[in-house]
């Protein structure tokens, strides 16, 4: 069987049960999965039923997980329950709902958490970004060729970053804490767009300020790539610089500005990676849903002609 997880970002779309799911995930020839922030209440609890028969192993949750009906109204809600908003009332309902996640990791087990922290902005720098790269998909330039357009967007985020930071630490000073009683790490993942956060040199301050066995950082392959591609922190970076707080990782390729596409379609050293990574870090595959059961399979074999993949 295949030692890496598979997220369920990859096939949560294809089953509107939790068994479904499973089934599909043991049938690709994995027995670990981590559930992704897209699943919903009804699909969890039959993840979970099969979790507790001893059928899937659960290495991870993203948060927040499962969807409830209540974020089910919120237009964006993915977004919305933000951990660094200025709407305070928003901010504490992302705060119960992310240690609603960590309980549910802790019943079934996983070991960590992967959080998304917030963004700079109430979403209008992270659409500014979002139809910047559109612009450049659509006249199939080089990411680097915008870097001074991306370069404006970070000053606007640097000038307003403050009070959102300061956001996330109130969020932070309760749910670290929360992660710690229950034995789930917090997983802080790198992100896609570069008016998120955090940003690279926001890690290692956040690393020293919450400095704990249960926050660690999650290394995602293809948003690392992605923000290489454009002209910033090479991906390694990352890795020489935090390399050892790592819990877990997010396994995908990228090309250009496209991330979650299978290993081995675009130019990321696989093996580097792996060198600069804690033994016990935890490895999750994580696919574009668009991918089908071939290209999956490609970039397995890939992980495995390449060695990234031990299967001894």
């Amino acid at each position: 069987m295949n030692p890496l997880s598979l997220s369920t970002a990859w096939h949560h779309r294809d089953f509107d049960d939790g068994h479904g799911l499973v089934d599909k995930t043991l049938d690709m020839g994995f027995y670990k999965m981590e559930i992704n922030f897209m699943i919903r209440e009804h699909v969890f609890k039959g993840i979970a039923e099969e979790s507790r028969k001893g059928r899937i192993l659960i290495t991870s949750l993203h948060n927040i997980c499962p969807v409830t009906p209540e974020m089910e109204k919120v237009e964006g809600f993915v977004n919305f329950f933000n951990l660094t908003a200025l709407d305070n009332d928003v901010r504490e309902k992302a705060v119960e709902l992310s240690e609603m996640t960590l309980r549910n990791a802790s019943e079934l087990e996983a070991r960590c958490v992967v959080f998304h922290l917030g963004e700079v902005g109430e979403g209008h720098l992270r659409k500014e970004e979002k139809k910047l790269k559109k612009e450049i998909r659509r006249e199939k330039k080089e990411p680097s060729e915008f870097k001074a357009e991306f370069d404006a967007l970070i000053k606007q985020r640097e000038e307003k970053k403050a009070k959102y930071i300061d956001n996330l630490r109130y969020s932070l000073d309760y749910l670290v804490p929360a992660a710690e009683k229950l034995g789930v790490v917090v997983g802080m993942e790198n992100r896609y767009y570069l008016t998120q956060v955090p940003d690279f040199t926001e890690i290692g301050m956040l690393l020293k300020d919450y400095d704990s066995d249960y926050f660690k950082f999650w290394y995602d392959f293809g948003h690392a790539a992605n923000n290489s591609n454009i002209g910033y922190e090479h991906y390694l970076s990352y890795l020489k610089e935090y390399g050892g707080s790592v819990v877990g990782i997010h396994i995908h390729d990228c090309v250009g500005l496209d991330d979650h596409q299978p290993p081995g379609d675009g130019k990321l050293d696989f093996m580097a990676i792996k060198d600069l990574l804690p033994e016990d870090t935890l490895n999750v595959l994580e696919l574009n849903p668009a991918l089908n059961d071939d290209d999956l399979q490609r970039g397995v074999e890939y992980l495995r002609q390449t060695g990234f993949i031990n299967e001894n």
